[in-house]
């Protein structure tokens, strides 16, 4: 409906300007024909009466016919010759038609402007819009110094004013066609609304017989539910007396598969700790550093017993602060493996750790000569029944005479069990104890870092000795980051090939730490481990909701 309203707005411009222009049209042709025949009359008597002045008669007629030929052209109805022609006329004329021009165009101008002025607040009332300048209709001026126009722009009047009753049929046709069409549309949504209303009052029939069919099905279930019920509860007695036998029967056959399970267990268990252990003897045996010979011998107790003197000194480049574990002098033909921890767990098995039992540690207080240094006893395993005794052997497996040792390290190094990594603080302590650190692998940078500033390529190198790897962090824990777990574990293993393809030995922290004196906190574990590795995971997930 809105359309149709604009429609018929629309409609009614060109209606009121095909209005104007019949006025126009008859406003031209009056004046036309009254100035035509009043200036031919007056010519005609002039040339009667005035038979002397026969030029002055032929001019004035001359001059008539020109301005007849500007009238025609201003209608629409002047020869192509006669619009040729008034484009520039003659010098004896011209004048004339010029001042006949100017009296024709502010006659016209005068007579729309009245028009428009006396329909204006009418025509704006019905919402036209109107407001028609006069140039609006037709332009047609005449240049001081050129030619006049052959014919008002854009079309002269005659041609306008079909032009503008063409364009009101139009919209006249356009709006009924939209009327029609209106008038159609609403006259489908009248069916649409009907049938829907109509469906609406079938639906709520069908609905109201569903919910009685669905109410009559629930009766009928109540009912055989009240059957079923007062048949159940005569059998009832004996299905319960029958499943609390059955339920007894279940449980002890539970308890006993139960127990089945753990004897079996205990007996696997036992069984792979007697096989892992006969494999862990033979390597303990020689220890992690087989073919490592002592590094000197104690001399004598000095001091009040709290001093040493040994047989190593500067030309071994010993230096203060570097330490050395002893081990009796039974050791060079038992072995370092010959002396590991031993206890016994709550089920009454022997464990051997990988700690090895010294008799104790001494660290280098000063350097006294080529093959003597005074020594302090920082650790006394059991000072009356296995103390230091002068002929203990001196061991540090990262000490060479003369020169010191270059390690690596990789893995997780939480030698306190606090779950935190500890790799860069070993690093300082193996330096402490005159050890060269080629590099640690940085498990937050997944890169090789340095204590040396000055160490721009740190890892393993030609001339490191050892790669020490410590523990592991195990992927299949029961953990929600097992996949990132993965990850660092794959970093560490990358860190290990590459100290690998450069040929270095590698060693186990847990087998190499307390053959230097590097004690181990003994409640590492893989919960403690995993906890140290989970702040190296990457996009760790959120835990599931349980």
């Amino acid at each position: 409906m809105a359309r149709t309203k604009q429609s018929g707005g629309e409609a009614s411009t060109p209606l009121i300007i095909a209005l104007v222009f019949f006025v126009l049209l008859s406003i031209g042709l009056g004046v036309m024909y009254y100035m035509a025949q009043n200036t031919i009359a007056e010519a005609e008597k002039k040339a009667t009466d005035e038979t002397g002045k026969a030029k002055a008669s032929e001019l004035a007629m001359k001059k008539a016919q020109d301005r007849e030929k500007l009238y025609k052209l201003f209608v629409g109805t002047a020869t192509s010759e006669e619009a040729t022609y008034m484009n520039n006329p003659s010098n004896e004329t011209k004048d004339e038609v010029r001042a006949a021009h100017r009296a024709l165009l502010e006659a016209v101008n005068s007579k729309i402007s009245s028009a428009v002025k006396n329909n204006e607040k009418a025509l704006t009332d019905k919402g036209a819009g109107f407001g028609l300048p006069p140039t609006e209709v037709y332009t047609w001026n005449w240049p001081d110094a050129g030619q006049l126009p052959s014919a008002p722009s854009p079309l002269p009047l005659m041609d306008r004013l079909v032009k503008v009753v063409a364009e009101r049929e139009l919209a006249v046709r356009q709006t009924e066609i939209e009327t029609t069409n209106a008038k159609n549309e609403l006259a489908a949504l009248s069916a649409e609304k009907k049938k829907y209303s109509d469906n609406i009052i079938d639906y709520s029939k069908k609905l109201d017989a569903a919910v009685k069919a669905l109410s009559d099905a629930r009766e009928a279930v109540e009912k055989d539910k009240v059957t079923a019920i007062a048949k159940l509860d005569t059998l009832g007695e004996d299905f319960r007396k029958e499943k609390t036998r059955v339920a007894v029967a279940v449980e002890e056959v539970e308890l006993q598969k139960k127990k089945l399970e753990e004897q079996n267990a205990a007996l696997g268990a036992r069984v792979e700790r007697l096989t892992a252990r006969d494999a862990e003897l033979s390597e303990q045996k020689a220890g992690a550093f087989p073919f490592n010979p002592p590094h000197g011998e104690i001399l004598a107790r000095t001091g009040g017993g709290k001093m040493v003197d040994i047989s190593i000194g500067s030309a071994a480049n010993v230096k203060p602060g570097q330490s050395f574990k002893v081990q009796p002098s039974s050791t060079r033909t038992e072995g370092l493996g010959s002396r590991r921890k031993q206890t016994y767990d709550q089920s009454g098995n022997l464990v051997v750790s990988d700690e090895l039992m010294s008799k104790g540690a001494v660290e280098v207080v000063k350097v006294l000569g080529p093959n003597l240094s005074s020594a302090r006893i920082t650790e006394e395993t059991d000072e009356i029944r296995d103390g230091i005794l002068k002929g203990d052997l001196l061991y540090n497996p990262l000490f060479k005479k003369g020169a010191a040792d270059h390690v690596v390290l990789y893995g997780i190094f939480d030698i306190d069990a606090d779950g935190i990594d500890d790799i860069r603080d070993v690093a300082q302590q193996l330096q402490k104890r005159g050890v060269i650190v080629d590099g640690y692998y940085d498990l937050a940078s997944r890169k090789w870092e340095s204590l040396d500033v000055k160490n721009t390529k740190p890892g393993p190198t030609q001339i490191t000795t050892y790669a020490v790897k410590g523990w592991l962090p195990d992927p299949k824990s029961d953990s929600f980051v097992t996949a990132s777990m993965a990850d660092v574990l794959a970093a560490i293993e990358g860190a290990s090939k590459e100290a690998s393809a450069k040929g270095i030995q590698e060693i186990r922290a847990i087998k190499f730490f307390p053959e230097i004196g590097l004690r181990l906190d003994p409640k590492i574990s893989d919960g403690t481990v995993n906890q140290a590795a989970i702040k190296f995971t990457r996009d760790v997930p959120k835990p599931a909701d349980k």
